[in-house]
Order: structure tokens, then sequence, then C-alpha cells
């Protein structure tokens, strides 16, 4: 069943988004450090951060995934801006005064940057809740953020903190395009683990993100198959293995695992989003378990 935010979720990620914003419509005139305005973000994850930490007036320029509602938690609030591809030469033409970058990603990129002369700060991709609680404190300094930051950290670690008790936690096969599922050392592991499931990538000791087999999944008759939501503006192959007739199987009632789709904004990058992936993963399981009414 395709999953949509509930009136409920869309009033509490608005209103604390809403509260976030405002709390960064000033900065400090005492700070010494020079606040910069012409902000280049070349990556869909760092896009997130930047996003959610600065001005809007403050950013120049994000990459031109963030304007794709499917992956981007931020799509609606990129319009106006420029859009680029991360190309060097785009880059430089912008006249940034900061481009922040993603470190893995970026890596030749990111040495001519510094060649041209550029501000350049890099961030490592956020694979865990301590490597993102890093990220947003990094681009909290140097935006200028005056609360942003300690409002997204202190809701994300409010969430973790929720007891999850002493329940049965279901057994979950997460299922990424192109056949992949994610394990110890990936994001989207925290958070499915952090909401009280079990990760099947776990028990076959697969690592960060690797392919995983059909066979595999069958076998272990896990409780939950993990799935991002279908996307049918961009077909492509990579999305085939989610479309096979076993997983359509699994959308019948009573069936007997559960079918459930997180939207990819949600738990793709690290940042104020995740706080509706967590909320999701745990109402799904609390559900399984019996503790939520069936239509809550």
């Amino acid at each position: 069943m395709r999953t949509y935010l509930t009136l409920a979720s869309k009033v509490l990620l608005a209103s604390f988004f809403a509260l976030v914003i405002s709390s960064n419509n000033f900065v400090l005139a005492k700070s010494k450090q020079k606040i910069p305005q012409r902000i280049v973000s070349t990556n869909l994850c760092v896009d997130q951060l930047v996003l959610s930490l600065a001005n809007k007036e403050q950013i120049l320029s994000v990459s031109y995934l963030s304007a794709d509602k499917t992956i981007s938690f931020f799509s609606e609030r990129v319009e106006g801006l420029q859009k680029n591809r991360g190309w060097v030469e785009e880059i430089f033409m912008m006249k940034p005064d900061l481009v922040i970058v993603n470190e893995d990603s970026s890596r030749p990129s990111l040495r001519h940057l510094k060649k041209l002369g550029l501000n350049v700060l890099s961030l490592k991709t956020a694979n865990n809740f301590s490597e993102l609680k890093k990220n947003i404190k990094k681009v909290s300094r140097v935006v200028g953020d005056t609360g942003k930051a300690k409002l997204i950290i202190s809701n994300l670690e409010s969430k973790l903190r929720l007891e999850i008790g002493n329940d049965y936690s279901p057994l979950a096969a997460i299922l990424l395009p192109r056949g992949m599922t994610a394990g110890e050392g990936s994001l989207i592991n925290e958070l499915v683990v952090s909401a009280g499931f079990k990760n099947l990538a776990l028990d076959l000791k697969i690592g960060r993100q690797a392919r995983i087999n059909l066979e595999e999944i069958l076998i272990a008759r896990p409780d939950f198959i993990l799935t991002p939501e279908a996307s049918t503006k961009f077909p492509s192959l990579a999305q085939s293995m989610l479309l096979h007739p076993v997983f359509e199987t699994t959308r019948a009632k009573n069936y007997r695992w559960k079918h459930l789709e997180v939207p990819e904004w949600a738990w793709l990058c690290g940042g104020l989003q995740n706080i509706y992936a967590l909320d999701l993963l745990k109402k799904a399981r609390l559900k399984f378990s019996g503790r939520v009414d069936q239509h809550d």
C-alpha cells in the first residue's frame, strides 16, 4: 500500500519546519565570522542540510536533484533558486562565497574548486545519527545559524529516546532499487533498527549496501518488506525487482508479510525529514504488534 503523509504528520512537519525557519531570521551582530550570502550546494543530501539551516536569501544554487519531490524533502523550497550539476565551470561562474560539497562524491571537483580559490566546505556522507549530527553542526556554524541546528538535533534525539518496549521486533527485509539492500553502516539501517525492527541484512552479514537475492528473502520469511515508494514518473530497470510478482502479491490483505513503502525523501538523506521516517516505521511496527489501532 502506497504511504502518504497523514494530516497529523503534515501538520507536525510543517509546524516544526516553520519553527525552525523562524529561529534563524536574524544573525548575530557581534559575530566575527562573515556570514555567507551566496551559498552553492552541489549534492542532494548536502542540499537538504543547507535548505534546513540557512535562510533562503543566503542560498544561490542547489543541485538539480533537489527539485525532484520523490527524493527531496525541500523540493518546493528550491523554487527560484539556480540548479547546478556540480560542474566546476558553472560553480565558478556563479561567484559563490561558499561552496558546500559531499566529500565522497566530489573529490576531483573539490580539488579544482579549492585551486580556484573558492571557499569550500566538504562533508562526509552521514551513515549514522552521530555523523549526521556532526554535519548539521558544521553546516550550522558556517551559514551563521542561530538555533535551527539545536532544534533539529533535539527533535531527532527525542524520537530516538522514545521507548521501543519489549514487543516482538519484526524481521524486515529492506529492498532498494537494483536489488540492493542496506546493512550495517548505513543510515537506512540505523533508522529501521532504531524503530524497533530486526534488519535481515544484518543476519546475512551484509555491509552498508550490497545486492540481496530474492531467494534469500523468501527463505528468511520476513515480517516486513520495506521498499521506497514506487515512482512512475521516471520508470527504469533499476526499479524492476521491486515490481516482481512476488512483491505484488505481498500487497494482498493478510499475507504472511507486510509491505511498507517509505518515501525516498524520508530516508535517502540525513536530516529533519528522518523524523517522518522514524514515525512511519514505528507506527507500522506498533500496529503489527497490536499496540496501535488499525485505523490509526
